[in-house]
């Protein structure tokens, strides 16, 4: 557990603008409207980034040790869980993760027992058994999550919600005061970036998130019964009858330009799942950007006023383990919930509920420390610990 070296930010918001209409922005603008907070949507093409791909898995990645980005990660799937179990776009064929080699299969083992879930929410399968909930010949064993399964994406954000102000145009402008947001000249008590990497524009300094190209291939008439997940993936087919797999992924890349080696790359990764190629009609490849934090866990929550801070934390250039006898408090009108990099199906929901949390003081819907963790002030922490402020 951790405790922050500040006080929590608490609003008092009424009315809230929401930058980005995909996964992130669209859960945050459910979440903030069931608390009773009046939303605006901003969006010139919902579903256009990575919420556009037609389908995602809902799946988790946790680690033997409950670090707290596994913890995050748990969480964060449990309650998607929930939040997905009425939506006509979520199919829960079940999830398997499959083994990438013998010490892969032990470590998954290992998690399997620091989980100690019951055998409906994830157990062990073998070769055999993974083969037929598959419906296709796998050689590795790995555990079946059999709640879990597909989105169809771009369905799901691009779903009515009929008490959300959504306003089709970008933004061209963003300022703060003390006591409200500005968007395009219109005011706001908060202003909440939702748009991934495009968010870069209006973020300080000491906040980097990085662009990640991912290319996913289509194809026609597959027999996956199940979602399934190696190093690679594969989707069941959806309504179209067009499965999804891959993905490339390439750090520093921002460029969405469909590319030929990258279809091939994905390919190489059914080779490693199937042992063969996936066979059928191909489909519409699509490349698109994700946004990754330096340390992989979502940034979610107020932005700092970072000059008052640096000066109330000034020690910490000298001092690491210091702590503040008086811990600041000062927040910009401004809240970020991006960085989710490939897993947004899985982690935007319970952001969106965290950041509802701070907006209204209200219990906390995972553990306390994942607050801290997540919140953008950390990387201001770092810099100054490590004298990059």
């Amino acid at each position: 557990m951790v405790t922050p070296l500040w006080e929590p930010a608490r609003w008092n918001a009424n009315r809230v603008a929401i930058i980005g209409a995909g996964l992130a922005g669209t859960a945050t603008a459910e979440a903030l409207t069931d608390l009773g907070i009046q939303c605006t949507l901003f969006d010139p093409a919902p579903a256009s980034g990575a919420s556009g791909n037609a389908q995602g898995m809902l799946y988790v990645a946790p680690q033997v040790d409950p670090t707290p980005a596994s913890r995050f990660w748990l969480q964060a799937y449990e309650y998607a869980l929930v939040q997905y179990q009425h939506s006509p776009h979520f199919h829960p064929t079940g999830l398997l993760t499959l083994a990438e080699s013998e010490q892969d299969a032990d470590r998954l083992a290992r998690v399997l027992t620091q989980l100690n879930k019951p055998a409906e929410q994830v157990h062990w399968v073998n070769a055999e058994q993974a083969s037929q909930l598959l419906g296709r010949a796998v050689t590795q064993p790995g555990l079946n999550w059999p709640q879990s399964g597909w989105m169809a994406v771009k369905d799901h954000v691009s779903r009515p919600m009929t008490s959300v102000d959504h306003q089709a145009v970008a933004v061209h402008s963003l300022t703060l005061d003390s006591d409200q947001a500005w968007v395009n000249g219109q005011s706001f008590d908060l202003a909440i970036l939702c748009n991934a990497y495009a968010a870069k524009r209006w973020l300080p300094d000491y906040l980097k998130p990085r662009p990640v190209r991912g290319q996913i291939s289509r194809i026609q008439n597959q027999e996956a019964k199940q979602a399934v997940c190696a190093e690679g993936y594969l989707t069941p087919s959806d309504a179209q009858g067009y499965a999804s797999f891959g993905a490339s992924f390439v750090p520093n890349d921002d460029q969405t330009d469909l590319r030929p080696d990258d279809d091939a790359f994905n390919q190489s990764l059914m080779r490693q799942l199937f042992g063969q190629a996936l066979q059928g009609q191909a489909g519409q490849s699509r490349a698109s950007i994700r946004c990754a934090s330096p340390d992989y866990l979502p940034m979610v929550g107020s932005l700092p006023v970072h000059g008052l801070w640096e000066q109330a934390l000034a020690k910490l250039r000298v001092d690491a383990k210091w702590t503040p006898s008086e811990r600041p408090h000062q927040w910009q009108r401004l809240m970020v919930n991006i960085g989710h990099g490939s897993r947004g199906l899985t982690s935007t929901p319970l952001a969106a509920a965290m950041l509802g949390q701070e907006i209204t003081g209200q219990t906390a819907l995972c553990d306390a420390d994942l607050l801290a963790h997540l919140s953008p002030a950390r990387f201001l922490i770092r810099a100054l610990k490590r004298g990059q402020r």
